[in-house]
C-alpha cells in the first residue's frame, strides 16, 4: 500500500465509518438520568497506537469518562482506521464524527493561521513552541466556530528532523530525492531544494520507502520510531527548526448539545490532556533518540552549513506567509520576536 489505499482497507474503513454514523451523533442524553444514560463520541485519529498522542487521547477519553461517572464514552478510531488525517477535519466540522485529531499545519492552504507552528524559525524548541501556541490559541478558536467547530486541547510534536536512507550533510544533497512531506509548507520547504516532494500519511510509510516511492522524510522523531523506520534508512539530522502541533477538535453543535456539566467535564479532561501531552512529548522525544541509537541509526546534528542553508529557506517562507496570514500573522510575528 503505497499513497492510496488497499481496496480491503478502504471497504474496512468505509464500514467503521457507517458504524460509527450510525450512532446517535446529536442525541445527547442528559447527566444523571440513570446508570443506563450514556452519551457516546465517536474520535478519529490518524497515528498508530504507540503514538504518544493516541496514548494522550486515550487518557483524555479516560478522565472525561471518569469526571462523569461514565456518563460520556469516548471510542477513539487511530491510524486512519476509520477517516484518514487529511479528512478529519471536514468529518468533524459536517458531524460525521464528533471529535478529531488534526495536524493543524495540514489546512494551511485554507487558512495560514492553521500552519503557523510549522513556518521554520518562527518557534524553535518547547519553550517558544508554547509562546506561539498561547498567542495562536484565540486566533485558531475563532476561525474554528465560525466552521462549527471547537479547540478542546493541542500538544506540539518533537522539533522536526530529516530521516534519509543515505547520508545527507546538506539540504542541496536532496536535488533529485522523493522526500515525503506532509503539509505545503513543508512541500514548498523541500521545493527549494530541488527534491521531489510527496505526500504519504503515516500508516502507508514503511511500504512506501520499501518501495523506493519516497528516500527522505521531513518528520519527528515518534514517526521514526512508530514506523520502525531503521529498516529502511540509518541517518537522522536534527533540524530543529519548528515544532508542529496536534489539535483535537470538536463539532460545536455536538459540544453545545450536551449538559453543561458534561461540557465543563469535558473542558477539564482535555486541560489535562493537554499538559500531559506536552510532557510526554517532551519525554518522548528525548527516549526515542536512544531508540533510534539502540537500532543503529546514525544521529548527527545539524551542521552549521546546513543550519544556514534551511534559515536561508525559512526566510523564503516567513515572508510570503505572514502576509497570506495577514494581520493575524503580524501579531504573531510580534509576539514571537519579543
Amino acid at each position: 500500500m503505497s499513497g492510496t489505499e488497499t481496496t480491503t482497507h478502504a471497504i474496512r474503513r468505509r464500514a467503521a465509518l457507517a458504524g460509527a454514523l450510525a450512532l446517535p451523533a446529536l442525541a445527547i442524553p442528559a447527566l444523571g438520568r440513570g446508570a443506563a444514560a450514556q452519551t457516546p463520541l465517536i474520535l478519529a485519529s490518524g497515528y498508530p497506537d504507540g503514538n504518544f498522542h493516541t496514548r494522550t487521547l486515550r487518557f483524555f477519553a479516560e478522565r472525561a469518562a471518569a469526571l462523569t461517572n461514565g456518563a460520556v464514552a469516548i471510542t477513539i478510531h487511530s491510524n486512519a482506521s476509520l477517516i484518514r488525517l487529511p479528512e478529519i477535519r471536514r468529518a468533524v466540522q459536517a458531524g460525521q464524527v464528533q471529535i478529531g485529531e488534526v495536524l493543524l499545519g495540514n489546512h494551511g492552504n485554507e487558512d495560514a493561521i492553521f500552519e503557523a507552528d510549522s513556518v521554520p524559525f518562527l518557534a524553535t524548541g518547547y519553550e517558544e513552541a508554547r509562546r506561539l501556541y498561547a498567542a495562536q490559541k484565540p486566533m485558531l478558536e475563532a476561525r474554528l466556530q465560525r466552521q462549527n467547530q471547537t479547540l478542546l486541547y493541542s500538544v506540539s510534536w518533537p522539533s522536526n528532523g530529516l530521516f534519509s536512507r543515505r547520508e545527507i550533510t546538506r539540504l542541496a544533497d536532496l536535488a533529485g530525492t522523493k522526500i515525503r512531506i506532509y503539509n505545503a509548507l513543508t512541500q514548498r520547504f523541500a521545493e527549494q531544494f530541488r527534491a521531489a516532494p510527496v505526500i504519504i500519511q503515516v500508516p502507508d510509510l514503511p511500504q512506501a520507502f520499501a518501495t523506493g516511492v519516497a528516500d527522505s522524510m521531513i518528520t519527528s522523531t515518534p514517526i521514526v520510531v512508530n514506523t520502525r523506520a531503521w529498516e529502511f534508512g540509518r541517518f537522522w539530522v536534527d533540524l530543529n527548526a519548528f515544532n508542529p502541533r496536534n489539535g483535537v477538535i470538536m463539532n460545536l453543535r455536538a459540544f453545545r448539545g450536551l449538559p453543561e456539566a458534561q461540557q465543563a467535564a469535558l473542558r477539564q479532561a482535555a486541560a489535562e490532556a493537554e499538559a500531559r501531552g506536552w510532557e510526554l512529548s517532551e519525554s518522548e522525544d528525548r527516549q526515542n533518540h536512544v531508540t533510534m541509537a539502540e537500532n543503529g541509526m546514525k544521529i548527527a546534528q545539524v551542521s552549521a552549513e546546513m543550519q544556514a542553508e534551511v534559515r536561508a529557506a525559512s526566510e523564503a517562507l516567513i515572508g510570503p506567509w505572514a502576509e497570506r496570514a495577514g494581520p493575524d500573522g503580524a501579531a504573531l510575528r510580534r509576539a514571537m520576536a519579543r
